[in-house]
Order: structure tokens, then C-alpha cells, then sequence
């Protein structure tokens, strides 16, 4: 169960599939990775785990928002037919991304983009390049979006429609999991479920304050509760009077 993941801060450890909701970061689902399945290697990791998690979200017109790891044509046309929208970056060597896109030269500002039926593929020249596939937006479509200058200042650039709304609503997993790292159990186990315990305990915790952060009728809603205090306050409410000293003692 143990990964190796050298490009990531915490390089090995368990690792677990999330889908979290893009503006508060609450978490929705999860899905521990127990290896791959079958005796061969595995194809299609990441379309396999965006499917299986999005499955209760079908018929529902959501939205959803991934990085390059999981988006893919075939991924999202998939999607599409069962009523939820995609939207994410995108490798150029992805199996059925539009030839006419890849290698393309722009210039700071310009953007290029293809179309079939309801999938849009969109290439932007911002610092870099940015390959976007999205069908939940207009091909057409721009947007004015904020970026830092080298001064320090900001400055509104022009940019499709796609990228923005990527943008605006990619970061929900990072937000629920930032939250969940502070003060979070850290015990030493020496099994692995104790690990995948101590994760879901931490995520119920994440999930009961931004509860009581975003939901009106909360007491605490309207005083913005320090997620340091919020736990100190459960865990004194999940004690209770409990003393662990015998009687007769």
C-alpha cells in the first residue's frame, strides 16, 4: 500500500483518491489506493478513479475540475454522456488530443483551440503554455483574469473562458487538505490501517469545521472559529466528564 511519490512534499506514505467540493474544500469521497488491480500493468489510472468516484454525481449536471493526471478525452466525453461536465489541464501526448495543438507556437496572450462536438481543447500562452479541455465551456469564450506582474503589481489579461473558470475552481482539494494537515493526529503505527484511521478521523474533523464555518445556522458561523480552537472544543466535548482513573484507587 506504501507509495513513493519523489515529486511530492511528503514523498512516501498511503496514497488516497479525494474528491472534495471546489469552493470550501469539504470532502466528498475518498478512495484508498490498495495497488494496482489485475495481475498485469494498469491503463487508465486516472480515468478509472474520477469514474468510480463521480459515479453517485451522474445525472446531476455537476461540475468537475482535475489536474493533468486524470484529464483525458476519452475521460471527459465519458462524463459528458452520463450528465457531468468536466473541465482540467491536459498533457499534449494524451491519446486523442487534437494534433493541430500540439507543438503550436504563441506569443504572450494568444490562445488557439479545438473543437468536437461537446469537447473544447484550448491552448494559451500565458508564462508558459496551458492545455485545457473543457466541456462545459464555449469555444469562443474569454475571460479577464488577475496576474502578478514581475513588479510585484497586478495586472487584467484576456484569456479563454476554460482556463479561467480551471482557475477558480481547481484548487477545492488543496483547500480541504491544507486544512486537514494543521494539527492533525500524528501517531507512529505500525500498521497501515491505523493510518487510514487516523486519515478518516482527521477528515471528519476538516469536514465538522467547515460545517460550522459555512452553514448559517451554526453558532460559530458568524465568528469565523480558529480551526485550532474548533478542535480543542471537540476534543473537550468528546471527553467529557470521562476520568481514567479507577475507582478505589
Amino acid at each position: 500500500m506504501k507509495q513513493y511519490l519523489p515529486l511530492k512534499p511528503v514523498k512516501r506514505g498511503i496514497k488516497v483518491w479525494v474528491v472534495a467540493e471546489s469552493g470550501t474544500g469539504y470532502f466528498l469521497d475518498l478512495q484508498v489506493y490498495v495497488g494496482k488491480e489485475g495481475s498485469g500493468s494498469e491503463h487508465g489510472l486516472g480515468e478509472r478513479v474520477v469514474l468510480e468516484l463521480t459515479e453517485k454525481y451522474r445525472g446531476k449536471a455537476h461540475h468537475v475540475f482535475c489536474d493533468n493526471f486524470f484529464s483525458s478525452p476519452r475521460l471527459f466525453l465519458s462524463l459528458h454522456e452520463h450528465s457531468i461536465y468536466a473541465c482540467g489541464t491536459v498533457r499534449q501526448n494524451r491519446l486523442d488530443y487534437p494534433a493541430d495543438l500540439r507543438g503550436i507556437s504563441l506569443q504572450v496572450g494568444e490562445h488557439q483551440f479545438c473543437q468536437s462536438n461537446s469537447l473544447t481543447a484550448v491552448v494559451w500562452r500565458d508564462k508558459r503554455l496551458v492545455n485545457v479541455i473543457s466541456t462545459l465551456s464555449q469555444p469562443g469564450e474569454t475571460a479577464i483574469v488577475s496576474r502578478r506582474q514581475r513588479d510585484g503589481s497586478r495586472a487584467a489579461v484576456t484569456c479563454p473562458s476554460a482556463i479561467a473558470t480551471y482557475t477558480q475552481h481547481m484548487a477545492g482539494v488543496d483547500v480541504g487538505d491544507q486544512l486537514r494537515r494543521y494539527y492533525s493526529v500524528r501517531l507512529k503505527c505500525n500498521k497501515n490501517y491505523k493510518y487510514i484511521f487516523w486519515f478518516a478521523f482527521d477528515v471528519c474533523i476538516t469536514n465538522a469545521y467547515i460545517l460550522t464555518r459555512y452553514i448559517p445556522s451554526c453558532p460559530t458561523s458568524q465568528e469565523q472559529e480558529h480551526l485550532k480552537h474548533f478542535r480543542v472544543r471537540l476534543a473537550k466535548s468528546l471527553v467529557g466528564n470521562y476520568n481514567s482513573r479507577q475507582r478505589g484507587r
